[in-house]
């Protein structure tokens, strides 16, 4: 059996022109590498400058008509007052209110009237009355009452779909 050579070292042959071909292949594309990432800052110094000097340039946008900026004063006023409440205290309360075999599907309140329409379905009358009942007992609801109520006949289960509506206190 003969005898395997592995050192390649020792030749200094191995490889010839091919190892100078790669080499200068490489310096060339290292040489795009750093040509592009010039050119890619060029265009953002570019762009910079060009931003800087519209705005410097744009005029700042005020109603000249006295009524439009109040109306925009007030419906951001409102904004910041519905942002203000604390929809959380209400929500929490609506989780604390839990019947077995009621699903919530739809909570919308009116945070200017503090109104609160709730969709949802139990899967009896009886279920459906003890909901309402909880919700009636809750500490930050008032005005609670059943506005409709349905039996969904072409579900398997046939639940009862209903809406309540009720106003809420101040929340703390």
């Amino acid at each position: 059996m003969a005898r395997l050579k592995v050192n390649f070292v020792d030749d200094p042959q191995a490889g010839g022109w091919a190892r100078w071909a790669l080499l200068g292949l490489g310096l060339l594309l290292a040489a795009d590498v750093g040509r592009t990432i010039v050119e890619t800052h060029d265009a953002l110094d570019t762009a910079q400058s060009r931003a800087a000097r519209v705005a410097r340039q744009a005029p700042v946008a005020l109603p000249s008509d006295p009524e439009a900026l109040e109306r925009q004063t007030v419906a951001a006023q409102e904004i910041v007052e519905r942002m203000a409440l604390p929809w959380n205290t209400l929500f929490v309360e609506l989780e604390r209110v839990r019947v077995e075999n009621v699903s919530l599907l739809s909570v919308e309140p009116d945070a200017a009237t503090r109104a609160l329409a709730l969709s949802g379905e139990a899967k009896d009358l009886y279920t459906m009355a003890s909901y309402v009942a909880t919700l009636k007992e809750s500490k930050q609801l008032t005005d609670v009452h059943l506005a409709r109520h349905e039996q969904r006949r072409n579900e398997p289960l046939k639940p009862i779909a209903f809406n309540v509506n009720a106003s809420w206190k101040t929340l703390q």
